[in-house]
């Protein structure tokens, strides 16, 4: 990922004002594609799901723009090697095996369903794929499903991740403002040992935990804007209704994706 060399890329170096224009920033005519359909839940306590705040629909918009506009940024050498189709379709449907919104609660609450989340959402992606495109190849079938399968902790336990993986994993994390108000227990489980209470706790913890599960000051860098572009997505006025519409809009607004 970029920043891993030490270099930080210019587009992403002064995050705390307007992103500049990037002539090959992702389109959102592109990404328009990978809109999530809220009967893809599982269940009904999953399509209910789909309105939730922390990892419902409007999560999955904002992780399909930030594995787009992460892509972006990297050397065009890397980015025509990539299977963008396995990592939007990943990015826009890798939640769906959730039952609620904690790992913990689900375990709880649905006791029949006892395999982590990614593991049913890998399944999903199996046994689902031709809803997403019934042209789509095996291979990016396949890695859709691995993908899926290896968003989580597991994921970034692994020392040999093919790329796509380590941008959805990337830009699952940059969601952490959104997810450190609501669970504690995330800040308890990957907050560096020893990080003292600072003054503005959430923030300190968040670059903390991005820094410690990235090791990339790029991805860093940009949870100013993740901030914004959570908060500006759920104050817009179509949010509860059309989540995606909501987040491209954003999202254009905030340079992460062109026309």
């Amino acid at each position: 990922m970029p920043g891993e060399t030490g270099n930080t890329s210019p587009q992403i170096a002064r995050i705390e004002h307007a992103i500049p224009h990037h002539p090959e920033l992702p389109s959102r005519a592109v990404l328009e594609r990978y809109r999530q359909k809220s009967e893809w839940f599982e269940t009904y306590s999953n399509r209910e799901h789909a309105k939730s705040k922390v990892h419902g629909s409007g999560h999955h918009a904002r992780v399909l723009v930030w594995s787009a506009h992460l892509a972006s940024q990297l050397p065009e050498t890397i980015q025509e090697s990539l299977n963008t189709e396995a990592l939007y379709w990943a990015a826009s449907i890798h939640d769906l095996g959730r039952t609620s919104n904690y790992e913990l609660n689900e375990l709880r609450k649905f006791p029949h369903h006892q395999k982590p989340h990614e593991e049913r959402g890998e399944k999903w992606a199996r046994d689902n794929w031709q809803l997403l495109d019934p042209n789509l190849s095996q291979e990016t079938v396949e890695m859709i499903a691995v993908l899926v399968r290896n968003h989580g902790e597991h994921g970034e336990k692994m020392s040999s991740n093919p790329i796509e993986q380590q941008i959805l994993i990337y830009a699952d994390i940059l969601e952490i403002k959104r997810a450190l108000k609501g669970v504690p227990e995330s800040i308890r489980r990957h907050a560096p040992a020893g990080l003292k209470t600072p003054p503005n706790p959430l923030a300190a913890l968040s670059r903390a935990i991005v820094r410690n599960r990235t090791r990339s000051e790029d991805v860093t860098a940009l949870l100013p804007t993740a901030r914004q572009f959570v908060r500006q997505s759920h104050r817009h006025p179509v949010y509860a209704a059309d989540p995606y519409t909501a987040v491209f809009d954003v999202a254009q607004h905030l340079q992460l994706i062109g026309d």
